[in-house]
């Protein structure tokens, strides 16, 4: 007892100046108590077990089996989170470290002393909090579960993004998730000007596809007709399918005249017909080739399967002419004859002032100007 009592009375006789019964404050503030939870300046982690009110604290060392002997300003104590500019880091937070290695956080300190379990590794490690950046919802247009691309083109998904702008990407066909900087990535977004998720598309070399998912950077996933797998594509080297452009020069109606079937337009409530070229229309070509129309684009691009053709072909819209009910007062149905004296009955009359014209007693029709029938 009175070794005790002499301990005491000389552990005493240099006190802090800010004591709470078991607890001393080190010169940066903290109080560290006994109990509690404390890192070394050597990042080393303990529990202490006794406070002197001279400053003086005798702690036991993780992975130690005796007691150690420490000055309070020679350890900080645990604290539920250490604050800095971008983000708390607390106990259990989700973390990622300056070399990209992400982990948990097990212990936050005063002094900014965060030990981190990185996964994949079996013990823990101690960085200062300048060196580990804390998980976020999202950072700008990234959060976790967003579709993304890379710089260099490649697709995946954000598994975890953080508070430096670092993002861990789980990128389509790998195996194992890598950590990109926010700069370096673009999340999905419904469109990109007149580009949508799942809308038709062409390609400036006149390839067809569906546009699989859409960037902000105006990057462009498409699976192309024909192709196995999809590629990449600048939004400026697409076009959007489209309801398509009116003709130029072909005018919104048809001309004047009157229907064989009695006067005024037609349909009979009066109004007149589009030239616009839409999918599906019947449309004649430039060199008088007949078929349909599969689809339509933005950049004045058709594609057209011609009839007797087993495959499509692409054609400038503008240059077709479109099938009618009428023009120029002729009619599909319509009996005629030719400036050759030639009778026959037209099939389809076009918008740019052809029609298809099948001749009294020839087995497959030809097409012919307006302005060489009569009816």
């Amino acid at each position: 007892m009175l070794i005790q009592i002499a301990l005491a009375a000389v552990l005493g006789a240099s006190a802090h100046a800010d004591n709470f019964g078991d607890c001393v404050r080190n010169n940066a503030g903290a109080r560290v108590c006994a109990g509690q939870r404390v890192v070394t300046t050597s990042n080393q982690l303990a529990t202490v077990r006794n406070v002197f009110n001279n400053g003086t604290i005798i702690v036991l060392r993780d992975g130690y089996s005796s007691t150690d002997q420490y000055s309070v300003d020679n350890l900080s104590p645990e604290v539920r989170c250490y604050a800095q500019p971008e983000g708390s880091i607390c106990k259990q937070s989700v973390v990622i470290t300056s070399s990209n290695q992400t982990g948990k956080a097990l212990y936050a300190f005063a002094n900014g002393k965060i030990q981190v379990l990185r996964d994949g590794y079996s013990s823990p490690d101690v960085y200062s909090a300048s060196n580990v950046s804390p998980e976020v919802q999202s950072y700008g247009e990234l959060y976790a579960q967003a579709r993304v691309i890379t710089s260099s083109n490649q697709t995946g998904t954000a598994l975890k993004v953080f508070a430096n702008g670092k993002t861990q990407v789980q990128r389509d066909g790998y195996s194992s998730p890598d950590v990109y900087s926010a700069s370096n990535l673009a999340a999905e977004v419904s469109n990109y000007g007149e580009i949508y998720k799942n809308g038709k598309v062409i390609t400036s070399s006149n390839q067809t596809g569906t546009a699989l998912e859409v960037f902000s950077n105006g990057k462009v996933k498409v699976q192309r007709d024909g192709y196995s797998s999809p590629d990449v594509y600048s939004a400026s080297n697409l076009s959007a399918q489209s309801r398509g452009p009116r003709n130029p020069g072909q005018g919104p109606g048809q001309g004047p005249g009157r229907h064989p079937r009695g006067p005024g337009r037609y349909p009979r409530d009066g109004r007149q017909e589009d030239t616009i070229i839409r999918k599906g229309d019947r449309v004649i070509t430039s060199s008088n080739q007949v078929g349909t129309v599969l689809l339509t684009f933005s950049n004045d691009k058709s594609q057209v399967q011609r009839d007797g053709y087993s495959s499509p072909d692409f054609y400038t819209t503008s240059s077709l002419g479109k099938g009618m009910q009428w023009f120029e007062g002729f009619a599909p149905g319509q009996k005629v004859i030719t400036t050759s004296n030639q009778t026959g009955t037209i099939r389809e009359v076009f918008s740019n002032g052809r029609a298809l014209v099948q001749r009294d007693g020839y087995s497959s029709p030809d097409v012919y100007s307006l302005s060489s029938l009569s009816n």
